[in-house]
């Protein structure tokens, strides 16, 4: 569990990073980790940053 707050697992911000979630203002938009308390952030901005890595 990634975001404890709204209970979003690692796997579902995977799939909304590939379906074009690229900051985490939209993952955030699309399924609202990061915008309670924040103390996934850091997670979600690393597993952004591997989704930048793999693609390039």
């Amino acid at each position: 569990m990634i975001c404890s707050c709204f209970q979003v697992g690692e796997n579902q911000i995977a799939g909304a990073i590939a379906e074009g979630a690229q900051s985490i203002e939209a993952l955030g938009n699309s399924l609202k980790c990061g915008t309670n308390c924040g103390s996934c952030i850091p997670e979600l901005r690393d597993l952004l940053a591997v989704s930048v890595r793999e693609s390039a």
